[in-house]
């Protein structure tokens, strides 16, 4: 496993893996905007950890705990999360 192929493959998928961790550490979408419709915190039992979900212009969005306590219904997002 001391070739220059392979080196470079896991290089390659270091780099790949690196890449997709980096996109998915934030989940909130820049692009929406719109009236906040409803609210939703969902909790996982098994790993006794909670999800916050926006509704906004009929789409949810999952947000930060501190962008759901910000938003309530009928305010304008994504203005209401910098209060």
């Amino acid at each position: 496993m001391n070739s220059a192929p392979a080196r470079l493959l896991s290089a390659v998928c270091l780099a790949v893996l690196a890449a997709f961790t980096v996109s998915g550490c934030n989940n909130q979408d820049p692009t929406v905007a719109g009236t906040v419709i409803s609210r939703d915190q969902r909790h996982n039992p098994a790993t006794h950890a909670s999800a916050f979900y926006l509704t906004v212009g009929g789409n949810e969005h999952e947000v930060s705990y501190s962008t759901y306590s910000r938003c309530v219904r009928g305010s304008h997002y994504p203005t209401c999360k910098n209060r």
